[in-house]
C-alpha cells in the first residue's frame, strides 16, 4: 500500500496505550522479575490527522475476540499512509512499542516517515520543571490530562468491561488532543531541522515549517559569499531564510 495522494503532507498526531507486564518479583521497588507470566500488550491507538477535526480511537475491544494482531495491522496502515508522524514521547516509547509489534507479528516495516517528539522538542529547548505531557500542557495551555482514575481503568480494560473501554478511549483522545495543541500552538517555531513543508507542497519560497507565505524580514543570513533575507513567518512563528541569495552587498574577506 503506498501513500496517498495529497496537496500536501500527510501528518499524523498519535497516542497508544498498552498493558503492563505481568510477572513474579520478589522486592516492590526496582527489581527483576523472576518470571513472566504474560508480556505487555496493546491497547489502543488515538490519532487525528492535520487537517480534519474528528479524533480516531479504535481498541482491542473493536475487534473479534480482542485480537491484538487487527489493531496492529490498523495502526501499520496508518504508518503507512503518514509522511510526519507526531507524539509526546513517541520516539522512545510509542513508535519503538509499535515496531515491536510489527516485528512479533511479522510485518514488514511501514513506508518511511518522519517524527516529530514533542518531549524531544521541550527537552532541547527549554528547562521545565517536567517535561510530562500533563504539565507542559497545564503551564503553557491551562489544560491537563483525563484523570484515568489511576490502574483500575487498565485493569477494567483487561477485564474486558465496556465501561472501562469507554474511559480508555476519551484518555486516549486526550492525550492526543493536548499533544496538538502544544505542537501547532507553541512549540513549532522551535523544532529543529523541522521537514520542510514548503518544499512538500512545491513552494519553496514558503515557510518551512507551515508552509505559510507571510513574512516579516529582518536582517540578514551570510552564507560564504552569499546572503540571505532573515525573515519570520507570521503564521508559526519560525525563522527561516530567503530561498535564493540576494544580489550585490556580497561579505568581504578579510585576511587575517
Amino acid at each position: 500500500m503506498s501513500k496517498k495522494k495529497s496537496n500536501g503532507p500527510r501528518v499524523l498526531y498519535i497516542d497508544i496505550e498498552n498493558t503492563p507486564i505481568l510477572a513474579y518479583i520478589w522486592e516492590l521497588f526496582q527489581t527483576n522479575a523472576i518470571h513472566v507470566v504474560k508480556d505487555w500488550e496493546l491497547l489502543s491507538v488515538a490519532y487525528q490527522w492535520e487537517g480534519q477535526k474528528k479524533i480516531h480511537c479504535i481498541a482491542r475491544c473493536d475487534f473479534k475476540n480482542n485480537s491484538e494482531k487487527k489493531l496492529v495491522q490498523h495502526i501499520w496502515n496508518l504508518l503507512n499512509e503518514s509522511d510526519i508522524i507526531i507524539g509526546q514521547n513517541s520516539k522512545e516509547f510509542d513508535l519503538k512499542k509499535i515496531n515491536a509489534k510489527f516485528a512479533q507479528y511479522k510485518m514488514l516495516p511501514p513506508s518511511p516517515y518522519t517524527q516529530i517528539d514533542t518531549k524531544i522538542v521541550s527537552k532541547s529547548n527549554f528547562r521545565f520543571s517536567s517535561h510530562s505531557l500533563n504539565n507542559m500542557s497545564k503551564l503553557i495551555n491551562n489544560r491537563e490530562k483525563i484523570d484515568a482514575g489511576g490502574f483500575p481503568l487498565w485493569l477494567g480494560c483487561m477485564a474486558g468491561k465496556k465501561s472501562s473501554w469507554k474511559k480508555m478511549k476519551k484518555y486516549n483522545k486526550r492525550d492526543v488532543v493536548l499533544t496538538r495543541e502544544l505542537y501547532k500552538d507553541d512549540f513549532r517555531p522551535w523544532v529543529k531541522n523541522h521537514p520542510n513543508i514548503a518544499h512538500m507542497l512545491d513552494n519553496p519560497d514558503g515557510c518551512p515549517a507551515c508552509g505559510g507565505m507571510k513574512f516579516q524580514s529582518r536582517g540578514y543570513v551570510f552564507k560564504q559569499q552569499n546572503r540571505y533575507r532573515r525573515v519570520q513567518c507570521l503564521t508559526c512563528g519560525k525563522w527561516s531564510r530567503s530561498s535564493k541569495p540576494e544580489k550585490g552587498n556580497k561579505p568581504k574577506v578579510v585576511n587575517i
